[in-house]
């Protein structure tokens, strides 16, 4: 969490520590080395704040922008997933480019710290379940018993 928070912080974060700084060192003369003590702390707390709401907001910007090309271009290949997935397709290339960008721009922005992983969970998660469920074959007893119920109305389970 540390390391993902320094790599946001900006030329604009660097400058609201300094001014704290700075104030704390006008005031030591005053009013003592803890005012000063506190006036720096508070700065670095404001400093990191706005490092984590940078980061955050960075974060967010991307997984709307993975989100819309998942569910927005990826339409027709989510559908021949799904099919392959439920016996219907006999072509797995579709569900090879489904994981593929799961793993490819999702995961490694996770694991370099570009990308918040609640956020991917809170978005992803549904999705990445169920390609999970139906894969493994440990779950194949529970899709046998429930069969195409699971299938909302549209016929798409990836919808």
């Amino acid at each position: 969490m540390v390391k993902r928070l320094f790599q946001h912080i900006g030329a604009e974060h660097v400058g609201i520590l300094f001014g704290f700084i700075t104030l704390g060192i006008a005031l030591y003369k005053e009013y003592g080395i803890w005012i000063s003590l506190a006036v720096a702390i508070v700065g670095l707390v404001f400093a990191l704040s706005a490092a984590h709401n940078a980061y955050i907001a960075k974060s967010t910007a991307l997984v709307d922008k993975y989100d819309e090309r998942f569910f927005e271009n990826m339409r027709r290949e989510r559908r021949s997933a799904a099919l392959f997935l439920l016996g219907e397709d006999s072509s797995s290339d579709e569900l090879e480019d489904v994981l593929d960008f799961f793993e490819s721009p999702i995961a490694k922005k996770v694991e370099e710290g570009s990308i918040d992983a609640e956020q991917v969970y809170d978005t992803f998660y549904h999705w990445i379940r169920l390609c999970y469920q139906v894969a493994d074959p440990r779950q194949s007893i529970r899709y046998a018993s429930c069969g195409r119920a699971a299938t909302p109305p549209g016929g798409d389970p990836f919808f």
